[in-house]
């Protein structure tokens, strides 16, 4: 952010009062209104000499009950922060659907769908109650990752053979049982040993990278036709892919530490490559919905940066927060995003070490402004639910009042309700 030079010193001096009424709340160890408390501001602020924005607090506190619920439809106020489910989870989908109260009046109550990695069983969490209902039990173990299609019932699981070796990937959808019964799961499979896979922002296409004759081979499958063609081929064959906006699929070389890192862009329909970001170590990616923004994260000597690239101008900006942007997710206004960001991360090669367990971190949950460069702390896990998170896979509701996130330590499943 640019401020003029009459300015300075008066910002200068609000930054300073500020740094130092949060240093006061953090060495005296208690609460003052919201703020939040052990929060050692200089671990996920960059360095101390940086101008960045304003940071406000967030929910600290004990995990007790203190906002609302959906529609009335609870007798008892739930927590804001919410455990959904203890076991492993491969991946999670939030929809809204109409149900009945006791009064048999109806309101859109939101639920959330979620692939349990032990069985593949699909399971249902009526987020206002926590009611949870096994949908089917069509039993595949040993899912690792499911994405979600254009509907509850549209989903994508993949899962290691019994050799340990070859990947699965099998399309499927969800046939409701009758009368409440539990339902089973039908589809197809997909081409063995597919390395990654994503979804479109309609989600009615996918894109899989595989590996034919020793190079990339990336296609484009309509997931409701059936149909499919060839958008990609290239030699280097380690990608991470996803699909931010209609057109726009991005491809960032596999990071690590040790080497530079590079992100390029290809029209979902297929063409060239345009090169968005290169020459950065452990780089990791993240682009906006409009395609305008690319959020992304750097090794930095022993520990890790978070920046902001504008592909118009193709200028960085430095972000106050420090974390990986494999912990993040842009709110669709494409200035907003929501991110993890550790505390006190050890020292150690990133982000190989915290890909590879050996290291692990415990978050709070921030939400970034990028537009007028401010920060505020939503929720302290550990203070609010007592529970240490290393936060992965976020993703937001679609009115946004919900984020959700899977527990890297563990595998459980968690939504925190921000429209309260």
């Amino acid at each position: 952010m640019n401020y003029l030079t009459s300015k300075k010193t008066i910002i200068i001096s609000i930054i300073s009062l500020t740094v130092l009424g949060i240093l006061g709340i953090w060495l005296s160890g208690k609460y003052t209104g919201e703020g939040v408390k052990n929060v050692d501001q200089f671990s996920f602020f960059g360095n101390s000499g940086e101008e960045g924005g304003g940071l406000t607090g967030g929910k600290g506190g004990n995990g007790q009950a203190t906002g609302g619920t959906s529609g009335g439809a609870s007798e008892s106020a739930l927590p804001e922060l919410r455990k959904i489910s203890s076991s492993p989870t491969a991946g999670v989908y939030v929809f809204s659907k109409t149900v009945q109260r006791e009064d048999k009046s109806k309101f859109n109550a939101v639920f959330l769908r979620r692939v349990d990695k032990a069985t593949g069983n699909v399971y249902e969490t009526r987020l206002d109650n926590m009611e949870e209902t096994r949908v089917t039990n069509t039993t595949i173990p040993k899912i690792y990752e499911a994405l979600w299609g254009n509907n509850e019932n549209s989903l994508l699981l993949r899962y290691l053979r019994d050799d340990g070796e070859t990947i699965e990937t099998f399309t499927s959808k969800v046939i409701e049982g009758a009368d409440g019964k539990e339902g089973s799961l039908l589809g197809t499979f997909l081409p063995s040993d597919i390395k990654s896979v994503a979804v479109s922002p309609k989600k009615d296409k996918i894109f899989y990278l595989n590996v034919v004759s020793g190079e990339a081979q990336g296609t484009v499958m309509d997931t409701v036709l059936g149909k499919k063609g060839i958008v990609f081929r290239y030699l280097f064959t380690e990608w991470l892919p996803d699909w931010p906006a209609d057109n726009i699929i991005t491809l960032v070389t596999k990071p690590s530490g040790k080497t530079s890192g590079f992100m390029y862009s290809i029209n979902s329909t297929g063409g060239n490559m345009t090169k968005i970001l290169g020459d950065i170590r452990g780089l990791t990616a993240l682009m906006s919905p409009n395609g305008k923004k690319v959020l992304y994260s750097e090794s930095a000597g022993n520990s890790f940066a978070l920046n902001l690239y504008d592909v118009g101008s193709a200028e960085t900006t430095s972000q106050s927060a420090r974390t990986l942007s494999d912990k993040c997710v842009w709110s669709a206004d494409n200035d907003v995003f929501y991110c993890a960001v550790p505390l006190n991360p050890p020292q150690a090669l990133y982000p190989d070490g915290w890909y590879q367990g050996l290291v692990s971190f415990s978050d709070v949950l921030v939400r970034i402004d990028a537009g007028v460069g401010s920060m505020t702390v939503l929720v302290d896990p550990k203070e609010f639910a007592g529970e240490e998170i290393d936060a992965v896979n976020l993703a937001l509701s679609k009115d946004e009042n919900y984020l959700f996130f899977i527990n890297k330590k563990d595998g459980a499943p968690w939504a925190l309700e921000m429209g309260i």
